[in-house]
């Protein structure tokens, strides 16, 4: 694999559709690579961050949509980052 070559990440989520306080289990889909070999930083745009782990699972308080992301760093030092959108309703 060239150093060059751009990491192919996608996030994954459970469920797109949830409710507050719901856990939503989120993971990393790495097409040119192994999720489990990258430094990851997950931001749940909620002002909650994590890190170091392919999977994670995260609840949201208030009910809106948010933006999860990843910045990811592979052994090579090359860094890629992606995103998916969670919409948040309120408890029935």
């Amino acid at each position: 694999m060239s150093n060059s070559q751009v990491l192919l990440v996608d996030v994954l989520a459970d469920s797109k559709d949830v409710r507050t306080g719901e856990p939503v289990r989120f993971s990393i889909a790495c097409g040119n690579c192994s999720a489990e070999e990258l430094q990851v930083t997950w931001s749940f745009d909620d002002g909650t961050r994590s890190g170091n782990s392919a999977v994670a699972t995260h609840s949201f308080a208030s009910a809106e949509s948010y933006s999860v992301s990843i910045q990811v760093t592979d052994s090579q030092g090359r860094t890629s980052a992606a995103n998916i959108t969670i919409s948040v309703s309120e408890e029935p």
